[in-house]
């Protein structure tokens, strides 16, 4: 925990088409929490208990202030949120209201398509992304990261009834994105990359700056391959006749792993597509499809995963998909030191943020 710290949050009302704030909520931050969840729908959700009765269908931001002796005041906004659902409970004429609440993102992941959604090909794919978010009064924002040139190569169309973050996901899927909310409320489009190939963003060592929490958690993966096959297609017109020109290499694990063909004595293959080719523009070499494929068998190839659970106080620079080094030499057998994707935050909102972080291992 930082020593001498004092931690202040604070809560406001938000405009949801605007995300400009409108004056402050009375909430007991010492009964509340967020949540932050990578691989969730919704990516971030909070738990909140308000001295006030409120109503539903708000948006709330909340900020952290922190101040530690000698040193710069550090301000950041944690989240913004739409309130669910509250309940209320009175005691001595006292009234507190709990509130279930869940990012910017939930405008999406509750609704879906009234009409199909029909873009041609050569239509700028951030485009129609932006046009997907602010048509229902969200606000998006592009990262440096992105191709913004990026067009469809081919016509595309998402029916009526299709939930709208399956679309937005579906789409930032095909140019090699994600979406996710900021602590703004911003819709966010950035470039993925493979947990496999992200930086180191902190390190936690056990007994230092963490308490380790549970013992090993073992996660089965039935679906593990240990070959991809990877290919792609491109459809053009030379001379008044169709042409495909087309290209595929196999991928093996390495004998080495506990996965491999050697291992087990089966082939468990997956085919696989390069994504959004167009033809003689940006046809990849068997190089790319090498490294796509290998990106791919090695986020696959894992017949079981490991989790491990830590508390701490919180890191403000770090946030769920980081990827972080952990290190204990004090309550395993043998001294682990590996590599972790966090997958989920829980950050409770009192001294220091203490915070449950779960880590994937992935190296």
């Amino acid at each position: 925990m930082r020593q001498a710290a004092k931690d202040t949050y604070e809560f406001y009302f938000v405009n949801p088409f605007t995300l400009q704030e409108e004056g402050k909520v009375d909430v007991d931050a010492s009964q509340s929490s967020l949540t932050w969840g990578y691989y969730t729908d919704n990516k971030l959700t909070g738990s909140f208990k308000a001295l006030n009765s409120i109503g539903r269908n708000k948006l709330i931001r909340v900020k952290q202030t922190i101040e530690i002796p000698n040193q710069p005041i550090y301000s950041r906004a944690l989240g913004t949120l739409f309130v669910e659902n509250s309940g209320e409970s009175a005691k001595y004429k006292l009234t507190q209201t709990s509130l279930s609440c869940y990012s910017t993102l939930w405008r999406f992941t509750q609704d879906i398509l009234s009409q199909d959604f029909y873009r041609p090909a050569g239509y700028n794919v951030v485009q129609e992304m932006r046009e997907l978010v602010e048509a229902d009064g969200g606000k998006f924002q592009v990262m440096p990261s992105v191709d913004t040139s990026v067009k469809h190569t081919r016509d595309i169309l998402f029916e009526m009834g299709t939930n709208r973050a399956t679309v937005l996901n579906t789409i930032a899927g095909w140019i090699g994105c994600q979406i996710y909310p900021d602590e703004d409320g911003y819709i966010t489009l950035d470039r993925y990359v493979a947990p496999q190939d992200r930086q180191v963003s902190y390190t936690f060592e056990s007994g230092e700056n963490c308490i380790y929490l549970s013992g090993a958690d073992i996660e089965e993966n039935s679906s593990a391959i240990n070959r991809v096959i990877c290919f792609y297609q491109a459809q053009g017109t030379e001379n008044g006749q169709s042409v495909v020109h087309s290209d595929v290499v196999t991928l093996d694990l390495d004998a080495g792993n506990p996965f491999s063909y050697q291992n087990i004595g089966r082939r468990v293959s997956y085919k696989l597509q390069y994504p959004d080719v167009r033809y003689n523009e940006n046809e990849p070499s068997r190089q790319q499809l090498a490294d796509y494929g290998n990106a791919y068998l090695r986020n696959n190839s894992s017949v079981g995963t490991r989790y491990l659970e830590i508390e701490a106080a919180n890191v403000p620079t770090l946030k769920a998909g980081d990827v972080v080094r952990y290190m204990n030499d004090i309550d395993f057998e043998t001294p682990i030191n590996v590599k972790a994707e966090v997958t989920e935050m829980d950050m409770k909102l009192n001294l220091g943020g203490m915070t449950k972080y779960r880590l994937k291992v992935i190296g």
